[in-house]
């Protein structure tokens, strides 16, 4: 049975104004968006009597999930995801969905678009705050302009055809390492 001080805790909540679930609505912050899902943690947690196991899965909310990268410097882009899959295994359903991805800059309070990769997500957001990104020279020690070598800043390097997910903070400017758009 649920502990009576976390019953009184949820009922006693400020309520959110955000979704406790999936939306496509731009006016919400990522910051927003995290308090509604901290709130139907906390619900979920007393209701289900400590567990909140799958929580991500069955509410459709948008969340930063297990691997989650505080960044640093200009523009500090962080990327959330909602589960919109179905728990229909092996079943015929009539079920739409998918893993989708947003990226988020703290400075602009800017969304990506909604995408089904995580690299599309981070590449939009790139271009709304680092425009002209895409024309940075190869690799981490080239030569550079001043505005690029500052507090957040991406870097391009080299991939082969695997291995070109964006990676969050191997910039030696705390920015991302994104792939080379190839020819």
């Amino acid at each position: 049975m649920a502990d009576l001080l976390d019953l009184l805790e949820v009922i006693t909540a400020a309520p959110t104004t955000a979704p406790q679930g999936f939306t496509t609505d731009p006016q919400w912050s990522l910051a927003d968006l995290e308090d509604a899902y901290a709130a139907l943690r906390a619900r979920a947690r007393v209701e289900l009597e400590g567990g909140t196991s799958g929580i991500a899965r069955w509410s459709h909310c948008w969340s930063r999930g297990w691997r989650a990268f505080r960044p640093a410097g200009a523009h500090p882009i962080e990327v959330v995801t909602a589960e919109l899959r179905c728990d229909h295994y092996g079943q015929d359903c009539q079920c739409v969905g998918d893993m989708v991805y947003r990226a988020w800059c703290w400075d602009c309070e800017h969304w990506s678009v909604i995408a089904t990769s995580e690299r599309t997500a981070v590449e939009d957001i790139h271009d709304h705050c680092w425009p002209g990104w895409r024309d940075l020279p190869v690799g981490p020690t080239a030569d550079r302009e001043a505005h690029w070598e500052q507090a957040g800043a991406p870097i391009l390097t080299e991939r082969g055809p695997v291995g070109t997910r964006p990676v969050p903070g191997r910039s030696p400017f705390g920015g991302y390492d994104l792939p080379a758009p190839t020819a």
